[in-house]
């Protein structure tokens, strides 16, 4: 067998590998959610959404295959992500320099009640880190601390970009939009 054969046939079995889709599935109700560590552990087994290439973001997201994990999807009709919903964005393109060397992640959690009352209603954003031992928390809350990629961003805030999806409960991916 040749070498590009052997390549395709590697990459149509990779691909027909892919991780299932998200389901509807029914939350708990409840007013308020505060997500830790723990609940970020297996964001793998939730099902995704292939986001597709995507150019760089300014400083904040490089380009590269987005996918989107979420724990679970609203039911159809919608106008909201319920509270306790969330949402993990994997960049496919990033790759460690070692295996010591965690891999970042950006989340979003439908906190509810009144949190982000002044940016996106309900939402607390997070940057996560996957090594070894696990998925960390690197930050959370209305957007990064000072210092970090975000918090010298020319475009802005996490709030200043997700407000332009405010008709879609501020969650900007199409793969996502309530119906």
């Amino acid at each position: 067998m040749n070498h590009h054969l052997l390549a395709i046939v590697a990459v149509a079995a990779l691909t027909s590998c892919d991780t299932p889709k998200p389901v509807v599935r029914e939350l708990p109700p409840r007013e308020h959610y505060v997500a830790l560590a723990r609940d970020f552990q297996d964001f793998r087994s939730w099902g995704s959404l292939d986001l597709g290439e995507r150019p760089a973001q300014g400083e904040t997201h490089d380009e590269g295959n987005l996918r989107a994990f979420v724990n679970a999807l609203p039911p159809p009709g919608s106008t909201q992500f319920p509270v306790g919903t969330i949402i993990v964005k994997e960049n496919l393109a990033q790759r460690p320099r070692s295996s010591e060397e965690p891999r970042k992640h950006f989340a979003m959690v439908k906190r509810g009640a009144n949190f982000n009352a002044l940016g996106a209603r309900g939402w607390e954003w997070f940057e996560l880190v996957e090594g070894p031992r696990g998925v960390a928390i690197n930050w959370r809350g209305l957007g990064a601390p000072d210092g970090e990629g975000y918090g010298g961003d020319p475009l802005g805030t996490c709030n200043s970009c997700h407000q332009m999806a405010a008709g879609n409960d501020f969650v900007l991916s199409e793969a996502l939009t309530l119906r």
